[in-house]
Formats: C-alpha cells, structure tokens, sequence
C-alpha cells in the first residue's frame, strides 16, 4: 500500500501476521496524487507524485524491491497536477502518468520513457477544474482510453486511446451533480461492458453512466452516497458474484459506504463502516492475503489509516 502526506511517501509492505511494515519518505513539498508504477522495466515497484501546490511537475521514486525507494527525480506536467494516474497507454510495457491540471482545465499525459524517466507531457483540453483521472479500454480495442472527472463543472470528459500514447477527444457528460471528484470502472450490469462511477461531493450522489462498448455512454444515474461530500471511490467483486461493487470514502461523516451491485446497474442499500478523521483516499486491495478485496482508507485529519477487512467467503 502506498500512502502520502505531510511531504512524505509511506510505503505499507503486508506481514505474513496480517499486519503491516511502513517504511516513510521524504518527498516534494504539498504534492497532492500519489500512485505506482513500473517506470524502468526492472519489475520493482515504483511510486509517482503530482506536485500540485509545490509546483507543476510529477515526481518518480524508483523501488529497490525491498519496501524502500531511491531519491526522487522531478518531470514537468504541463501546468498544476491535481491525481495522478498511472498504466500503460502506449502498448509498451511501462506506466504512463496522466493528471488532471486542475487550475488550467486541461488533462496531462506523460510518457515513460522505460528509464525511470518521464518524456515531455502533452495536454489536452478537458472541462473546468478536473481532479481525478481513471485508464480503460472503454471500446474494446485492446487500447487504453481515458477519462476524467472534472470537479468544477461536475462532469467527465471521455478521451479514446491510439494505442501509441495519442488521445482523441469523444465527449464531455454531465455527472448528474456537482463537485465531481472520483472516477472509476467497473461492469455495474453485467453486459461485458466497461461502465463508470463518479462520486459527486456537492450533492453528495455517486453517478453511473453504462457502457455501450464502443466508447459512448449513456447518461448518468445517481443514486445518494449514503452519507455527506463523497470524494473518493473504489469498485471490484467483493463478494464473488462476478457482479463488480463500490466503495465510497463520505468525508464530511467520517464513513466508508460499501454497495453492493445487484447485476442490473442498481445497488443494495449501503453498509457504513467508521473511519478516523477526515477520509480522503480509499485504496482497494487483498490485504491479508484471504483472496478478498478489502478496503483502506487514508484519513488526512489523524495522519492514519483505516482498514476494513471482507469477511466474504
């Protein structure tokens, strides 16, 4: 699990006990999105940053293979990255960053070049205030496609992927709401499609908008977050019934909300579980190695983590 805050990078390796070992890291100053990658080829895990209030630059820590992380390097973004999101959008093997430029209203994309090293990033112009940035192969190409939710104008912005790092802009969607700020994927109705949830803070609704498979949606359905100022969320089969789920960080009550998808786009009614003060990451991950997606969240009032453990069979 990677975690960042206070201008450190904290890496959580998973004890054989269930338990975790944090090794910390010193990082750029006020960076907002942190992920990882594989930027050198050496199948070690890597970590990336977007430096959004400390300047206009992404930063990669390259891995040992050992829970720690070599030096920072610093790349430019193209403007103030907000989320940064890492996967392949090229084809060859190593982890593409994009963010949202959140005061220029554009999307940044940047290259790995497979040396730990980020090429010149391009822009493309999306709609106002964008934050998160989610990668899927929304036609069915095999090629990576791109999408982001823009939180100013509560709306996504729907990009499709040549296959070479190139993007091709499809439409902006209104997201049923305001302050949009999560984006992710998932197949909500079971039709093999790739469909998409955002969470939308200022009317605190989750809203999802169903694949056709060739790189359209339709338009959105929200339903309430089941608490206050949802920012962040998370989707996988929690429960094993090939029907993928939600999880929802509600930082205005200090709350994970987990649905449950019911196959057909719609969802159960939601568990709550509590977190410490103020949530604003939610992670998805095995992390007890049971073979069930579990659930962590990073709360930025308490400097801590929250883990909430399936006990699916």
């Amino acid at each position: 699990m990677v975690i960042g805050g206070n201008s450190r990078v904290a890496i959580a390796k998973r004890n054989d006990d269930g338990g975790f070992t944090v090794n910390v890291f010193g990082a750029p100053t006020s960076f907002d999105g942190i992920n990882r990658g594989e930027f050198n080829g050496d199948g070690k895990l890597d970590v990336v940053t977007s430096n959004w209030q400390g300047g206009t630059s992404y930063t990669i820590f390259l891995g040992n293979g050992d829970g720690t992380l070599q030096a920072g390097r610093t790349f430019a973004a193209g403007g103030r990255p907000v989320e940064v999101e890492t996967g392949d959008l090229d084809g060859d093997g190593i982890s593409d960053v994009a963010a949202g430029l959140h005061s220029e209203g554009k999307l940044s994309v940047a290259l790995g070049r497979g040396d730990g090293t980020l090429a010149s990033p391009s822009t493309y112009t999306v709609q106002s205030g964008p934050t998160h940035v989610l990668f899927a192969d929304f036609n069915g190409d095999g090629k990576m496609d791109v999408a982001v939710a823009n939180h100013s104008s509560g709306s996504i912005s729907i990009f499709l992927g040549d296959g070479a790092g190139g993007l091709t802009f499809k439409a902006h969607k209104s997201a049923g709401g305001t302050g949009t700020y999560g984006i992710e994927a998932g197949d909500f109705n079971r039709d093999g499609n790739v469909d998409i949830a955002v969470s939308n803070a200022g009317n605190s609704t989750i809203g999802i908008f169903d694949g056709n498979g060739d790189g359209t949606f339709g338009n959105v359905r929200t339903f309430s977050s089941g608490g206050n100022s949802p920012n962040n969320l998370g989707t996988g089969d929690f429960d094993h019934d090939g029907i993928d789920d939600i999880a929802v960080i509600n930082r205005g009550n200090n709350q994970i909300a987990y649905f449950e998808g019911k196959g057909d786009g719609t969802f159960a009614a939601p568990q709550t579980f509590a977190t410490q003060s103020s949530p604003y990451k939610v992670t998805v991950g095995d992390f007890n190695g049971d073979g069930n997606l579990d659930i962590a969240s990073a709360n930025s009032g308490s400097s801590s983590v929250t883990v909430v453990l399936n006990t699916s069979q």
